[in-house]
């Protein structure tokens, strides 16, 4: 199986994602991180649309992948698997941002009604972009399906126990 990562949409996470890939890279045969255009111009939120046509010769190379989203990078994600650019096999999602897309005018709940894929979330108990126990009730009101939510400890959104996040993402990948 491979892996396609997105990070989150701060240039701060860019070595953030690197770090993530290389400590994940061991358990997949081929890993891809995508860099964002918006981290070159400066610019304050992620161009989606020019994302996903950028990563669209990228994914013809992958089959049998998964793919890695932190934030911002689980909303890209959603939007390439609703508008069916993505097949993954699986899906990890860290620090789901949901009132941050919406406040960009970004569809979230569009891209995450009925969603199906199988996803493990990772939140954080008071994550500022949006409380675990708000991603619970988020995921029975958008009616996701073969999903598992992994609480955390912490009220802030950055993610920097890599253990942790290769460690649940081995299970979750392997079913270990």
């Amino acid at each position: 199986m491979d892996l396609i990562l997105f990070s989150g949409n701060s240039l701060a996470h860019k070595q953030w994602i690197l770090d993530v890939e290389e400590s994940l890279a061991p358990m997949f045969d081929k890993t891809y991180a995508q860099m964002y255009k918006h981290w070159e111009d400066r610019s304050p939120v992620i161009y989606l649309d020019e994302e996903l046509e950028k990563v669209l010769d990228i994914i013809k190379e992958y089959e049998d992948y998964a793919i890695f989203g932190k934030s911002a990078g689980a909303l890209l994600a959603l939007k390439g698997i609703r508008e069916g650019i993505f097949k993954p096999q699986k899906c990890i999602f860290v620090g789901l941002p949901v009132d941050w897309g919406r406040v960009y005018g970004f569809k979230v709940d569009n891209w995450s009604y009925n969603y199906s894929v199988p996803t493990l979330f990772i939140q954080k108990s008071f994550d500022p972009v949006m409380f675990y126990e708000d991603l619970v009730k988020y995921i029975k009101e958008q009616n996701i399906t073969n999903s598992e939510v992994l609480e955390i400890s912490g009220n802030d959104h950055y993610y920097g126990d890599l253990n942790l996040l290769k460690e649940e993402t081995e299970k979750f990948i392997y079913q270990k």
